[in-house]
Order: C-alpha cells, then structure tokens, then sequence
C-alpha cells in the first residue's frame, strides 16, 4: 500500500503520541496510586504491574512483529485472531499457579486481588495489540495510535476519579478493567473491520493447527521475551522478597518504580521506530542490502545520541522532576536514576537489534543471549542489593542490559553476513 507524504506523517505522528501514551500510561498510573493510596498499596500495585508485564508476554506471544512483518501473508487474520485467544487463554489459566504456590506473599490478602485485576487488565492490552498489528501490516498504525492515545487516556482519567470517589484501590481497578474490555471491543475491534474482518464462521481445525504453527514459529521469540521482562522485573521480586525480610523499609518497591519509570519510558524510541521496521523488512527480502543497511546504521547512531543526552538530563534535573510528579522525596537517588536511564538506552537498542533479527527471522539464536542474563541477574541483583540496597539493583542491571547489547549485536551481525554470503554465492 503506498501512502503520499502526508498520509506518511500522519502515520509516523499517531504512532509516536500512541507509543508515548503507552509509554506513559503505567507511569501515571503509578504516580495517581502513590498520591492517593497508602505506601503498601503503592508496593502492592508496582509489584502487580510488574507480573502483569510478565504475564502480558505469554498473552501476546511475541506475535505482533512476526504479524507486522508477515508481507506475504503467510498466515490469516483469522489464525492470528485465534491465536491471540490461545494465548490470552494461557496467560490467564497460568497465573494462578504462580499465585498459590509461589514463596512470597503474592497469593495473600489484597495484593492477591490486585494482581488478578491488573493481569485482566494487561490480557485487553493483548488483544488490542492483535488489532494493532493488523493495522501496521496494512500500513494504518494512524488509527492505532488514535486508539491507543484514546484509551490510555481515559483510562488514566477512570484510574483517578474512580480513586477519588471509591478510596478503594481493588474496586478502581475493577472499573479500569470493565473500561478497557468495552473499548477494546468497541474501538479497536470496529476499527479493524474497516482493514479487515474476522471470518469466525470458517473456523476448524486447520485453523487451529495453524494457530499452533504460528506459536511454535513464534516460541523462540515468546522464550525470548519472557527471559527478558523477567530480567527487566526481577529486581522488584527481589524487593519484595527483601521487604518480606525487613532487610528494605516500607515504600521500597514504590521509590524503585518511580526511578525505574524512565527505562519503559525509554521503550517509546524503539516503539515509535515500528513504521521503520517494516521499511527495513521490504529492504531486506528485495536483496537491498546496502539501503538496509544504512538504515540500521541511522537508527543507532540516532538512539546512541538521545541515550547521551537523556542520561545527562536525569542526572542534573532528573530527581527534581520526578518529586514534583510523584510527590515523594527522591533526593537520595540522584546516581541510582542516571543508572537506571542509561541502562533503559542500552535496553532500547538491544531491542532494535532484535527486531533486526526478526526481519532476517534468526531470532532463535538470542535464546542463548536471554538464557545468559537471566542467570546473570539471577546471580548479580540478590548480592547487589543486600550489600548496596536500591542502588545495587540499579549497579547489577546496567551491567546485564550492557551484556544484553553488545550480545545481540555480535549475534546479529554473524547472522547478517551469513545471510548476505549465502545469497552472493546463489547469484
């Protein structure tokens, strides 16, 4: 589909004010719960979000750039759509498990509830990326950035008064989930119809063969995608499970929340580069290298430039700005901050590189990367905390994200030369 320049900033326009809002979106979440709910809540919530962005993974699969990038259409609409459902079915029956028979005091009291709540609401976030990527395969990621500005949005407004008027956290979530399941039927699933529908009467067996086929393509991805949320959130089990001990004070997990917020918020550079992805993916398969390559090229250099800057800013201006947001005093943590955002950069770039492989459909081989950090984490977090407390969670994750960078490039450009020798040697 070709689109003329101002269909093309449209579209490179609502996609980044969609990805902002997504970006922002568990950032003022966070904020609202911290002001109006107590500090307990505030760490009961942090530690919900962050098993509900673990979870998130098993429900979206790791399917949407696979869909995004599906040109030829390999698969239906209808085998991803059901798809999704397998995996939104998965990502509901699984958690359960992990409540009741985990060590900590997840399947306990209210944080049990407030979990469940923000894994339903993180399940709408899947099926509304399902939409999504239908509109990015089609080139219209404009429309799912209108919806996506639309719901974080009001979702945000709902969040707040519902806490205003119920002072309840648990009954404010249960409005934030009623919302996002109308929405996501009522906007984003209406909207794809325009695209294209969904035949539900042709559903069969070979459909849901299909859909298997598209999970088990997808799994080294999935793998991949789990290993990396559960490094990017182990830190906050470690703080649960050290304010369990009484080894951290209470508000612990709330404080590391707000200074880990730039590192997802650093995530909206790589998400406004989706339209680019699909421009690189039709570089690639027409042989284009040398473009392809250039392109790669712009990228980095343009998220190595804003990781130098943004670092420096958090560093002399960071601190202030989040106690104005948060409401909280911060002051203690100015280093911890500059740590957390120049390992959010280098996280950025590693996940650019992945979505390089995924476009040369080698992402199998960062299995190994992600097998890697999470031992690392696993090994470096626990003793860094208990010797430096916060700031040792900060000083173990810059170096694993470090690791994880320099990994997948070194993977991807193996993988790269490969695939171009092999075709020079075809032709």
């Amino acid at each position: 589909m070709k689109m003329n320049n101002k269909a093309n900033r449209s579209v490179y326009f609502w996609n980044f004010a969609g990805n902002i809002a997504a970006a922002a979106v568990s950032i003022l979440y966070l904020i609202i719960v911290s002001r109006y709910t107590s500090a307990s809540d505030a760490d009961n919530f942090s530690l919900a979000y962050a098993i509900g962005n673990l979870w998130i993974v098993i429900g979206m699969f790791q399917v949407r750039n696979y869909q995004a990038t599906d040109l030829k259409e390999t698969y239906s609409y209808l085998e991803y759509w059901l798809t999704r459902v397998i995996t939104v079915c998965l990502m509901l029956v699984t958690l359960f498990p992990y409540l009741l028979f985990n060590g900590n005091n997840v399947g306990k009291g209210n944080l049990f509830l407030i979990i469940i709540l923000t894994v339903l609401y993180r399940s709408c976030d899947a099926f509304s990326d399902l939409f999504q990527g239908l509109f990015q395969q089609h080139e219209r990621l404009d429309i799912a950035g209108k919806l996506m500005v639309l719901r974080y949005g009001l979702s945000t407004i709902i969040l707040l008064i519902s806490l205003l008027l119920l002072n309840s956290l648990i009954f404010s979530l249960i409005c934030l989930c009623l919302f996002n399941v109308l929405f996501v039927f009522l906007g984003d699933y209406f909207q794809s119809k325009q695209i294209r529908t969904i035949p539900f009467n042709q559903i069969s067996y070979t459909t849901f063969k299909r859909s298997i086929s598209i999970m088990k393509t997808c799994l080294p991805l999935f793998v991949n995608g789990f290993l990396l949320v559960y490094v990017l959130n182990y830190p906050k089990q470690v703080i649960d499970k050290l304010l369990v001990e009484g080894v951290l004070r209470e508000g612990a997990q709330r404080d590391f929340s707000i200074l880990f917020m730039p590192v997802f918020f650093m995530s909206l550079f790589v998400l406004a580069l989706r339209p680019l992805i699909t421009d690189l993916a039709k570089q690639w398969s027409e042989k284009r290298f040398h473009t392809f390559n250039a392109m790669i090229r712009k990228i980095l250099l343009l998220l190595m430039i804003l990781g130098l800057v943004v670092s420096i800013l958090a560093y002399l201006i960071g601190i202030p700005i989040l106690n104005i947001i948060s409401g909280i005093d911060l002051s203690n943590y100015s280093l911890l901050l500059t740590i957390l955002v120049l390992s959010g950069f280098l996280y950025s770039i590693a996940s650019v590189i992945g979505d390089f492989l995924i476009i040369l459909r080698k992402q199998v081989y960062l299995l190994y990367v992600y097998i890697a950090m999470a031992l690392l984490t696993n090994l470096l977090t626990p003793l860094a905390m208990r010797e430096f407390g916060l700031f040792g969670a900060g000083l173990s994750f810059v170096i694993v994200m470090l690791f994880y960078t320099l990994a997948s490039w070194i993977v991807f450009v193996i993988m790269r030369r490969k695939e171009i020798q092999k075709y020079e040697s075809v032709e």
